[in-house]
């Protein structure tokens, strides 16, 4: 499913969703209750790292306490964690690690 259609689905359902972190959106969830924007852990930490010049620690903090902690109703987004942990290299590129490797 596109970004674009979830956005759709999410808008028509009136669901809440995170400001400026679409591209940690993954998906919805519609399982028993209201329809909810699903976003990736992992990456809404990139985008604050990238994006505001967090490290990663307190990109973990402002988004545990800030967003992901955040309760407005039975429409709250949802945060998954798939394994996606960002670690931002000295040359700014991104890199995804594997258990396997560290």
């Amino acid at each position: 499913m596109e970004l674009s259609e979830i956005m759709e689905q999410l808008e028509f359902n009136e669901c809440i969703v995170f400001d400026d972190l679409e591209d940690a959106l993954i998906g919805v969830t519609c399982g028993w209750g209201d329809m909810r924007a699903v976003y990736e852990w992992g990456r809404c930490i990139e985008i604050f790292m990238v994006r505001d010049g967090m490290t990663y620690e307190e990109a973990s903090e402002h988004f545990e306490h800030n967003t992901a902690g955040t309760y407005a109703g039975p429409k709250t987004p949802e945060v998954v964690n798939t394994g996606y942990d960002p670690e931002v290299t000295p040359d700014g590129c991104l890199k995804v690690w594997d258990d396997e490797y560290t």
